[in-house]
């Protein structure tokens, strides 16, 4: 019923419309005698959808493939008709006339035309006795006409007309005599099969070839089991100004012509072609016919899994849908189909066999190359401007020898191009073995343990990316949420911990955050956001990996191998691992740095060759050796840190020519080596030999490299599988998993999968290397966890460990653990200290795993049983099995460190405030001087303040939080830390954003205006002057112009810049009122206003979008490129808009109801006769129903211990209570405070109690009311909600156990690197400090205690 609704609106809009004349009607009839001799007919018909049990066109129940209502869309680059003629045939079951209007074609430019101007009638069409059925034509120039002058034709819809209708305006059949039409074929009618010719554009491209999945069905081609495919042709007219495109498609198009699926496209291009229109792809030769001699070519490679092509949502249907087109995209070129090979195997014509093709590169260089000589002549000249300080004496001498016997050749005016090179290779090679002088910057180095090649991979375990978080980018701005929609929270990596995981490699792109005018410092929010998620790995004692990653990505970052420049990459790439190595510096052993990700100094088909193999080969050495010679050299613990070092892009560095880098600073090796692979990983199901291709590709690295390794990407995809659980393929993922992790395992490697998280469309969409839900923290398919953690836990067969892995099969069954002791119940250890328990299970043949947790890792942490001390306190740490059976609790104490010089003080300002988002370092020093500096930080509430091992306090939402700070002696210091709103601001900074997408130039960056400052609703005004306002990498890339386009938008320039995450406005809509280029006005063709805000981010994706479409007519965009058409040389752009409905984010806390009193319960005055005995204190707070937090701290954790996270209030009783354990003898003072300054102490003696207590005696009498009597509030007040008048928490004459906030100093965090606030203490930075009214713990005066 909703098909025939949706019908009926549709034709209510041409019922009743005349007929026009088909003067272009084609002869009604086709035989060997008349003009239609020689045609070629496709046929066009199928079955268009709506959703996945819909159809536009309604299938006759008895004859399938024959049609009675509906109507048929080609509004696509793969369904545009090209012929000169369109034919129906049809079928007729009842009375008509010959005026009888029987379908209507609609042509399609933006919108859809011609709504009364082609009609086909009974009278126009030829019947046929004998098949009982009829025939009509019409021209595709006259359905083009009615669109009107200055319209392409983009598409045409086929739809039954309305003098057949037989619905009424609800959609029900009431006309049972209507005659009956059934489409019985519909037909794309070419006349001429000769050279193409007219206006071929990019623009208007001609298809000469159409492969839907009803051919390749019909000649049993397997094109679903393959991801990829490679089309083959024969180039027949064309040359040096041609272009040809290739497009594989999944699914349908939308109205607005373009793939709702997944598609990609791929190019042929002459030399001027690809110059002309800035597209990139393998060479058509001058004249076709190359020096292969056979005029054969072949398209890059195609890709059938490539991202969703806009908003839409898959639907699975699209998978039985696949178009591939061959497109001429310029005038006089011409090919023949020779046919398909998939990546699979199959190969289209059945036994289709590649044949010998032209180069994929020109035979003629396009432009001249550098000579040699040149080449070797920039090397020198660089050289010759070093800084001689920077470098070791011994290096510094032996560079100037090498130097002094470059320049000799390039002086030998007959020396060969072989010398000439040779000369700068090894000039090359003796500068990046270059060793630095120290930095000699301040550190305090965190406690590093020294371990073994194999130990550390025994610790690292099992990992995993937080792929295209970090690494994320647009136009090289990097951003968390870029490719995938969640951000990284310590839950998550909580989580991966206690599943099994150990290792995160967390890959960054740093892009535009590096300031190439100023020492290429990295912008401040960036990389604190890169060291929070650092943070958050660490502190569950896990491996973090960080890197360089698509700075290099395949020469379109400024990390380019092929560069001619190459020593300035050489500095540029010196000076980023510079500042990322100073500012981790002082992390212990569980970061670990990479050098760089997947480096090539070619793209496509050419990035693995052995051309590019060869001359990359060299250049990741010298870049290898950079890189860990810059570490070593700012000293601190990166003087002994692991570095992992990759070859060209990431493979097995088994080639010639590669080498491991030399550590000249550690007679221990300390270098690792990392490569990824993928092998078969877009495949749905995998046999063991394909899986085993992973295995062997270790096998070979493992023999070449005697260091640790790291496989730091493989990965399969999601794809739905029927007859499995879960309707995925889960299982045979968990199966690949399995056998690689086993193969780690015998390789010595730890096992890294790439996990690239999701979009909008949900965690389950196919075609991603998908795991974990991260905003859940669960996995998305626990089977293929549970196959990692069996791969790498349970120990390898020798089969295993000689690479035969034929014992491991698919969707095994799980005998589980049903018993399990522990070696240990309690463990005692000194801060720093480490100890293993061990697990002892049955039955013997169980494989299940056994996976470890802890309750609080500010004290304690756990891996594979491994418990290390990391703070003084008491937890329990968790021994369970993987199926969730059997569970065992271990409690772990953790004492003060035996120190000769224990710290007796820790100085610190009492308060800070920060940022939400930023961050404040806390900075406290120790007394006396000279004792161990080593503090510990805890955070009561983590949802407010994170606190690192550093003292870096970094604000998460509004609110107070207490930190406390605990020497290696046990002596604290608390400080108040309160996270101020940083949404809650009137204005926000807009800028204009140019994103290129200029393949010729090579050049993916962002480009930006002045910001204009925005305060409210109103019209305002944004500008971009290339001349002036251009940036030096675009200079660099040699940008002319403000074309080849991605898009300009207008969005928060405080996200671009990293200075914020989210913008600070509920609300803002956009209209653009005019936009000029070079000072021409342009065509506005939308002047309704729209939501400005994207996901929190002010971000307009307006007025020029080559994806989703522009807001002015004076703009083209081909695959995704936006030019404009009536502007040459465009260097200027002017945007001025008009805002509406702007609302700025109010600051407001989620306390509703505030503590208003707060008293003990329990006596404030507490004997523990014994080391290991507990009390329990607690205190009462008014009104009952508050949601303030308690904080309950120790000012010596060393006696006695209690958990600083703050607790809230039992809603019957009002009352909140902590445990307290003797630790050692002596006294200590548990005190109890809220957020909003009410404060308890109590005092908690172990031992014998030999301390007068008299001093502290509050002068007034023990019989003294409990009472506030400022605040005038008793038990019946309880459930008062109202907040407290200000003098309820300072009256001085308060009697009982509440005090007010004493003096002291503060601190406040921006975070922000330009000012040194909040900057890593590292660098000698200091926090801000800030007088004001503040709690001090240390400060507390007690008005009145009970014995």
């Amino acid at each position: 019923m909703k098909l025939k609704r949706t019908m009926a609106g549709f034709l209510s809009a041409v019922v009743g419309l005349s007929s026009l004349g088909l003067s272009a009607l084609a002869p009604a009839s086709v035989s060997a005698a008349d003009p239609w001799d020689g045609a070629t007919e496709t046929s066009i018909l199928e079955k268009q959808r709506v959703s996945s049990d819909e159809s536009l066109l309604q299938e006759d129940d008895n004859d399938p493939g024959k049609f009675t209502w509906g109507y048929l869309q080609t509004n696509s680059d793969g369904k545009v008709p090209t012929g000169e003629y369109l034919k129906v045939t049809y079928t007729v079951d009842g009375d008509v006339e010959d005026a009888t209007k029987i379908f209507n074609f609609q042509p399609f430019d933006s919108n859809w035309g011609g709504w009364n101007d082609n009609f086909v009638t009974i009278g126009d069409s030829q019947y046929d006795a004998g098949t009982e059925s009829y025939t009509a034509y019409i021209s595709t120039e006259s359905i083009k006409a009615s669109l009107g002058d200055g319209k392409t034709l983009k598409g045409i819809n086929l739809s039954f007309a309305g003098d057949i209708n037989p619905y009424d305006e609800n959609g029900d059949k009431v006309n049972a005599d209507a005659p009956v039409v059934t489409l019985t074929g519909y037909y794309n009618v070419k006349i001429s099969s000769g050279t193409p010719s007219g206006d071929v554009t990019p623009d208007n491209p001609l298809t000469l070839y159409t492969i839907t999945e009803q051919e390749l069905d019909e000649a049993g081609i397997n094109w679903k089991g393959a991801s990829k495919a490679t089309i083959y042709v024969k180039m027949t007219e064309g040359g040096t100004d041609s272009m040809v495109n290739a497009q594989i498609k999944l699914g349908p198009d939308g109205a607005d012509g373009q793939p709702v699926g997944k598609a990609s496209s791929k190019y042929l291009v002459g030399q001027n072609a690809s110059a002309t229109y800035g597209k990139t792809g393998n060479a058509i030769q001058d004249n076709l016919v190359g020096n292969a001699g056979t005029g054969n070519y072949k398209f890059p490679e195609v890709n059938l899994n490539k991202s969703m092509q806009d908003g839409s949502a898959w639907d699975s249907s699209y998978e039985d849908e696949i178009t591939i087109t061959v497109k001429a995209y310029t005038d006089n070129t011409n090919c023949e189909l020779l046919g398909i090979v998939f990546n699979n195997g199959a190969a289209y014509p059945s036994g289709f066999k590649a044949p010998t093709v032209e180069s994929t590169t020109y035979d003629t260089p396009p432009v001249e190359e550098t000579t040699k000589r040149e080449l070797l002549k920039m090397t020198l000249d660089y050289c010759d401007e070093m800084d001689s300080s920077k470098y070791q004496d011994a290096s510094w001498d032996a560079f100037q020898t090498e130097l002094a016997k470059a320049k000799t050749v390039y002086d030998n005016g007959s020396a060969t191009d072989t010398e000439l090179a040779n000369a700068r290779a090894s000039l090359e090679k003796v500068k990046a073995n270059m060793l630095f002088k120290d930095t000699g910057t301040a550190s305090n180095p965190l406690p590093y343990r020294d371990l073994t090649d194999d130990e550390i991979i025994k610790e690292m375990g099992v990992g995993t990316n937080l792929g295209n978080t970090m690494d994320g980018h647009s136009g090289f701005t990097p951003s968390e949420t870029a490719w995938q929609s969640v951000e990284t929270t310590k839950a998550y990596i909580k989580a991966l911990h206690d599943a099994g995981y150990n290792t995160v490699r967390i890959p960054v792109t740093w892009g535009n955050m590096i300031d190439d005018e100023n020492g290429y410092a990295i912008n401040d929010a960036w990389i604190s956001r890169v060291q929070d998620i650092v943070d958050y790995c660490i502190s569950q004692d896990m491996y973090a990996i960080i890197n360089i990653h698509h700075d290099g990505a395949e020469q379109s970052g400024w990390l380019r191998v092929a560069a001619e420049d190459i020593d300035s990459v050489y500095e540029k790439f010196e000076c980023v691992w510079r500042n990322i190595a100073e500012y981790f510096k002082d992390y212990d052993e569980h970061l670990i740095f990479e050098s760089m990700n997947e480096i090539t100094c070619m793209e496509g088909d050419a990035k693995n060759s052995a051309e590019a193999i060869a001359y990359d080969t060299p250049i990741i050495v010298n870049l290898n050796q950079i890189f860990v010679n810059v570490v070593r050299s700012t000293g601190s613990n990166n003087a002994k840190r692991w570095l992992a070092v990759v070859s060209h892009y990431a493979n097995g560095g088994t080639q010639s020519g590669f080498e491991l880098s030399n550590d000249s600073y550690n007679t221990d090796n300390r270098i690792m080596f990392a490569l990824h692979v993928y092998k078969a990983s877009t495949n749905v199901t995998w046999t063991y030999s394909e899986v085993y291709q992973v295995a062997d590709a270790l096998k070979k690295c493992a023999a070449k490299h005697d260091v640790p390794i790291i496989l730091g990407e493989y990965g399969t995809r999601t794809y739905t599988q029927t007859g499995t659980d879960s309707g995925y393929n889960d299982v045979a993922r968990a199966y690949f998993s399995e056998i690689v992790h086993r193969a780690c395992q015998a390789a010595g490697a730890v096992p890294v999968v790439w996990d690239q998280g999701y979009g909008t469309k949900g965690e389950y969409e196919t075609g991603l290397y998908s795991y974990w839900n991260r905003t859940e923290c669960v996995p998305l398919f626990k089977t293929i966890t549970d196959a990692m953690m069996r791969g790498t836990y349970l120990p390898n067969t020798s089969k295993n460990n000689s690479y035969d892995f034929k014992d491991v099969v698919q969707g095994p069954t799980i005998t589980p653990i049903t018993e399990m002791t522990l070696s240990d119940e309690t463990v005692s250890l000194e801060l720093n200290e480490s100890y293993t328990v061990t697990a002892q299970t049955s039955p013997s043949d169980s494989n299940d795993v056994v996976l470890w947790s802890t309750d609080d890792d500010k004290i304690a942490t756990v891996s594979q049983g491994k418990i290390r001390a990391r703070g003084i306190g008491i937890t329990t740490v968790r021994a369970y099995t993987q199926n969730g059976e059997v569970e065992k609790n271990v409690t772990v104490k953790v004492s003060p460190k035996t120190s000769e010089n224990p710290v007796t003080a820790i100085n610190a300002d009492d308060s800070y405030s920060v940022i939400s988002g930023k961050y404040v370092y806390l900075n406290p020093s120790v007394e006396p001087a000279g004792a161990d500096s080593q503090i510990t930080y805890k955070s009561s509430n983590t949802d407010i303040v994170t606190v690192n091992s550093l003292g870096k306090a970094v604000g998460i939402k509004n609110g107070v939080a207490y930190v406390t700070m605990t020497s290696s002696s046990g002596v604290t210091k608390t400080v108040k830390v309160e996270v101020l709103d940083s949404e809650a601001k009137e204005e926000i900074d807009l800028a204009l954003h140019i994103l290129y997408n200029d393949t010729a130039k090579n050049y993916y960056g962002t480009e930006l205006s002045e910001p204009v400052k925005v305060t409210g609703d109103g019209q305002y005004t944004v500008s971009f002057d290339l001349n002036s306002q251009l940036s030096a990498a675009g200079k660099k890339a040699g940008i002319t112009e403000i074309n080849n386009l991605t898009a300009i938008y207008i969005k928060d320039y405080d996200i671009t810049s990293g200075n914020a995450k989210k913008s600070p406005l509920s609300s803002a809509e956009i209209r653009y009122d005019s936009v000029k280029v070079n000072g021409t006005e342009l065509t506005i063709n939308n002047s309704n206003f729209a939501s400005a805000l994207n996901a929190e981010v002010f971000d307009s994706g307006k007025p020029i979008n080559a994806w989703d479409g522009s807001v002015v007519d004076e703009v083209t965009a081909t695959d995704h490129v936006a030019r404009f058409t009536t502007v040459t040389n465009p260097t200027t752009i002017e945007v001025t808009f008009t805002l509406q409905n702007v609302e700025f984010k109010q600051s407001s806390s989620d306390k509703k109801n505030e503590a208003l009193k707060m008293t003990a319960v329990t006596d404030q005055r507490i004997v523990l006769e014994n080391i290991g005995d507990t009390a329990e204190l607690a205190v009462k707070i008014v009104p009952r129903n508050t949601d303030s937090l308690v904080t309950f701290i120790s000012d010596n954790a060393g006696i006695v211990s209690v958990d600083n996270t703050a607790v809230g209030t039992d809603p019957d009783t009002g009352e909140a209570r902590v445990t307290v354990t003797a630790m050692s003898e002596g006294k200590a003072t548990i005190t109890a405070m809220t957020e909003n300054g009410f404060v308890v102490e109590f005092t908690v003696i172990v031992g014998e109690d030999i301390y007068d207590d008299s001093s502290s005696e509050d002068e007034s009498s023990d019989e003294s009311s409990d009472t506030d009597s400022s605040s005038q509030v008793t038990d019946s007040d309880d459930s008062d909600s109202s907040a407290p008048d200000s003098s309820s928490q300072a009256s001085s004459d308060d009697e009982s156990s509440i005090t007010s906030a004493a003096s002291g100093a503060s601190s406040t965090g921006s975070g922000n690197g330009n000012s040194g606030a909040g900057s890593n203490p590292a660098t000698g930075a200091q926090a801000i400090a800030l007088t004001g009214i503040l709690l001090s713990a240390a400060a507390l005066m007690i008005v009145k205690k009970k014995k």
